[in-house]
């Protein structure tokens, strides 16, 4: 609960367990709030807990190798607008460079990180530690059969036909 939003110890000591055990076996880890649902419902309610989150994550990683990387949001969409999402990157980037100046920090557009989107993203300026993220699902019925969250969940056995059309939008 609000106002602080502290993670629990236990949920803390797992995810340190987690990352540690990555990097004791040489990966690369990701750690990204990956709660799109609830801040693509309501980003104005679940702001302070969005936050809070990147201010608790930033400090209990502040010494972690460069190997670790943060995700400030999986695929932002719906009434986190592209427009309201570059406000609130700006804001837990800043939190994040607080206690991690040089961090690679992966950030993608709204809309589901789609490519479509990449020219509303606007990043700092002076931060070069930026991974950009996008997504690009088309054709959907091929990147989401059998997907169980999806429409696509009873389909299967679709294959990619590379037409012309659909390799020159992958170009473009």
């Amino acid at each position: 609960p609000g106002p602080d939003y502290e993670l629990s110890l236990g949920w803390r000591e797992t995810l340190d367990w987690a990352v540690s055990q990555a990097l004791s076996c040489g990966l690369a880890v990701m750690l990204d709030l990956h709660e799109f649902g609830a801040m693509g419902k309501a980003p104005l309610e679940n702001k302070g807990r969005f936050v809070a989150f990147w201010e608790h994550i930033a400090e209990q990683f502040s010494g972690a190798p460069d190997s670790v990387f943060f995700e400030i949001l999986n695929e932002p969409f719906g009434e986190l607008t592209p427009a309201l999402w570059n406000a609130y990157l700006a804001e837990a980037l800043r939190v994040i460079r607080v206690q991690n100046p040089s961090r690679a920090v992966i950030v993608g557009p709204g809309h589901w990180n789609g490519i479509t989107y990449l020219a509303e993203l606007q990043l700092p300026q002076d931060d070069r530690d930026l991974i950009v993220t996008v997504h690009y699902y088309s054709p959907m019925q091929f990147t989401h059969q059998g997907a169980a969250w999806s429409q696509f969940k009873d389909l299967s056995g679709i294959v990619w036909s590379g037409t012309a059309a659909e390799q020159a939008a992958i170009e473009a």
